[in-house]
């Protein structure tokens, strides 16, 4: 029997497992006692080939011996059931057990959270808290703390973060971990770093939770510190971490601290590493650095659709929109399937070239692919036509979007003020409202812009008052400039500059700059050199001050 067993293992480690379920079932047809540590090889075999036939036919097998009870092949075959993508199959099995412990109960809730089915596992964590006879273990919290993680449940995760400290278990490396990476994930980062503090042992997913946290929130001058000390403690990053360190470098556009980082993915050779390639990638783009982004690229031994994205909207971002569209019609030379993404990439170029032609071509493919309606796609399509001068195909697209949300009614109200339509950006306002729309601070600057380009004063104060009083809205310095633009363009300048020594906000350059513009528009030399001297006290490199400046003193024959 200790020969067949063997036999039976090893079949199972050779991903044989049909074979030697085949096996096992003629033994059981002849009588033979099977050990439980035989269907533990075969329901491991078919876990690995994620094998829910076969699995099924052990599970026969299980439930007809004596160890049809046994809460550990129980678990077994929850993590079978559940690996092979069959939730429901797996909650069967444990629903088998009205006895079920502590271990049964992590594995269930484990599953679940695994499988993205976060209310269910916290769900499945309350009932297990009212079983008197079961005492969640680090396992149990883990669980639950991953479900709370992957749904944003950060009042279910703080209560479980309580029952962690009565049960003492808070400095467990492992239940630790998971505290940060819940917190991380639910955006509230102060309560990570002050779990992550009160640790003593922090693994390397514990250090990578809190990079990744302080990246993601855009503290990038943090997260590069908190990788400095994670290697100064000793502890090895691994490949997440190490991307979790690349966005942080987008963040602060920190480019020689991105360079620093590729040696280190170089020296460990993970350079083939198509993640970490496309990373990279992004990381030097977002840098401004394109030539290093497109060497990493060519380098790159298996380029995924990611990779040709991620290089095509970086050099749209860039404005090297051209460069972009010629890597675009090498990708699909090469039989690459571009995604939603690549097209955003696209029409953002097309957008910063005016390339109307371009984006025609583009929007035909999007209608081939059926993506012409979805709602990110609609409204950058929106936006592309009305920079590239078609405010009637904007029209058409924002008109045919099946469901419209905040960034479709401003991306429509901005075109109408970019082509001079204020009274048709005033009218979609009113219809945003009439449909329960919320408007933001976007939605204000874009109706401010219409306002000035179209001489709607009094609109526009009405607007600028409205934004505080009845929405809440603080106005930024960039509504502000808004205004001072609507009142430089209609000729009150003493009025704009009058407007601007009443706020609230310390001006900035582009609020003089606003009103300077005006100066040499309307030829008013003293409220010029007034502005001027204000601008460069701000900003005394600004090029664009002295050129107007010169344009003044040349329009006022004071050259």
């Amino acid at each position: 029997m200790r020969h067949s067993v063997r036999f039976l293992s090893k079949l199972c480690e050779e991903g044989k497992v049909a074979g030697a379920v085949a096996a096992v079932e003629q033994m059981h047809k002849q009588g033979h006692q099977l050990s439980a540590y035989v269907f533990y090889c075969l329901l491991k075999g078919c876990t690995r080939k994620k094998d829910l036939a076969t699995g099924r036919r052990v599970r026969c097998l299980i439930v007809n011996s004596k160890y049809g009870t046994k809460t550990l092949l129980g678990n077994h075959l929850i993590h079978m059931f559940s690996s092979g993508g069959s939730l429901l199959e797996a909650l069967h099995e444990f629903r088998r057990f009205a006895e079920a412990d502590v271990h049964m109960w992590s594995a269930i809730i484990s599953a679940h959270a695994k499988h993205g089915k976060g209310e269910q596992a916290i769900d499945l964590y309350n009932e297990m808290c009212c079983c008197t006879n079961v005492v969640a273990d680090s396992h149990t919290y883990v669980a639950v703390l991953n479900g709370c993680a992957s749904i944003g449940a950060l009042t279910q995760g703080r209560l479980v973060h309580s029952h962690i400290l009565e049960s003492g278990l808070e400095l467990d490396p492992f239940v630790g971990s998971s505290l940060v990476d819940m917190y991380s994930k639910c955006g509230s980062l102060d309560e990570a770093r002050q779990v992550f503090l009160q640790l003593r042992v922090r693994d390397v997913v514990c250090w990578t939770s809190i990079i990744d946290a302080c990246a993601k929130e855009g503290y990038g001058e943090e997260a590069l510190h908190l990788f400095e000390q994670m290697q100064k403690e000793g502890v090895e990053p691994n490949k997440v971490t190490l991307l979790c360190v690349l966005k942080a470098c987008n963040s602060i556009e920190g480019l020689q601290r991105g360079m620093l980082i590729h040696e280190q993915i170089s020296s460990r050779r993970w350079d083939s590493d198509t993640e970490l390639g496309n990373a990279l990638i992004d990381m030097y783009a977002k840098c401004g650095n394109l030539p290093r982004a497109f060497g990493v690229f060519l380098k790159l031994p298996s380029r995924n659709v990611v990779s040709w994205t991620t290089m095509i909207t970086g050099l749209a971002q860039k404005k090297h929109g051209q460069a972009a569209f010629q890597l675009f019609a090498q990708m699909q030379e090469e039989g690459v399937e571009p995604n939603k993404v690549t097209f955003v990439g696209l029409l953002k170029a097309c957008c910063s070239m005016g390339a109307l032609d371009q984006g025609k071509l583009i929007h035909a493919q999007l209608v081939t692919k059926g993506l012409d309606t979805d709602l990110v796609i609609g409204n950058i399509l929106i936006d592309m036509y009305a920079r590239c001068g078609s405010i009637n195909n904007a029209w058409k697209i924002f008109l045919e979007l099946p469901e419209r949300d905040i960034v479709s009614w401003n991306a429509m109200i901005n075109a109408c003020a970019q082509q001079g339509h204020g009274k048709e950006a005033l009218y979609l306002f009113e219809q945003m409202k009439e449909q329960s729309v919320q408007p933001d601070k976007i939605t204000f600057l874009s109706l401010l812009c219409a306002c000035s380009h179209t001489g709607l004063i009094g609109e526009g104060f009405h607007l600028f008052d409205l934004m505080s009083k009845d929405f809440g809205i603080i106005p930024s310095t960039d509504h502000y400039t808004c205004m001072i633009d609507l009142l430089g363009r209609a000729g009150k300048l003493y009025e704009a500059h009058d407007f601007i020594n009443a706020m609230p906000l310390p001006p900035d350059a582009g609020v003089w700059l606003s009103l300077l513009g005006a100066c040499r528009t309307h030829g008013n030399f003293e409220l010029g050199k007034l502005s001027f001297k204000s601008l460069v006290e701000i900003d005394p490199r600004n090029a664009a001050a002295y050129m107007l400046m010169g344009s003044i003193y040349s329009a006022c024959g004071r050259l």
